[in-house]
């Protein structure tokens, strides 16, 4: 076992040593690998044609190899380390297709809001909390909206432990927002619907 091995086998067996020794440096150094390199995505291996051993890392790697094997032939590993290549494309290509998607989904959504459409903020872990915004600004791929207060509703199906909430239009709360999508911090927006939603009540959560 040449010395490069030996300190990458320490490497895999003592977590304490990886910041020290790093495993992508210790492979880039050894004169026995030659770097692999897939122009589409930028993912890379270092391939040992003698030892039939490559490690795989993804685009912008530091440190740890996405695999690291063995192989009983260099035609297995050179294509076992083309598979790995072309499963990091798939990937690109399906998460800038979801990244579109997405784009051109909330583009959309904004575009059908209306200046005094309410939107509804529902969140919390082991509570329900309920938030309005009003839209006061639409444009093309962005909105402002603007807190407002909600009211008691009165229904027929309120428990003890939840308050019936209804949105007071141009009751308002804070400053103006500019939002470019519908996240917020623990959820996401979404337009009232026109009936009561549901918050805990105090005493039972908040």
């Amino acid at each position: 076992m040449s010395k490069i091995d030996k300190l990458l086998k320490l490497v895999e067996e003592v977590n304490e040593f990886t910041p020290r020794f790093n495993t992508l440096d210790l492979i880039s150094n050894d004169p026995g690998y030659e770097k692999v390199e897939d122009n589409r995505t930028g993912a890379f291996a270092y391939v040992n044609k003698e030892r039939i051993t490559a490690y795989g890392f993804r685009p912008k790697a530091k440190s740890n190899p996405s695999f690291k094997y063995k192989f009983k032939s260099i035609d297995d590993m050179d294509k076992y380390v083309q598979d790995f290549f072309n499963r990091v494309s798939s990937r690109k290509d399906d998460s800038a297709k979801n990244r579109e998607n997405r784009r051109g989904e909330n583009i959309a959504n904004i575009k059908n809001l209306q200046v005094g459409d309410v939107l509804v903020y529902s969140w919390g872990y082991d509570q329900t909390n309920i938030d309005f915004f009003e839209v006061i600004k639409v444009g093309d791929k962005s909105f402002v909206m603007r807190g407002i207060y909600g009211k008691r509703a009165k229904t027929d199906d309120t428990y003890s432990y939840q308050d019936a909430l209804i949105p007071a239009t141009g009751d308002y709360k804070g400053e103006p927002q500019t939002k470019t999508s519908f996240s917020m911090p623990f959820g996401t927006l979404s337009k009232w619907n026109g009936k009561p939603e549901y918050q805990t009540a105090a005493g039972y959560g908040h």
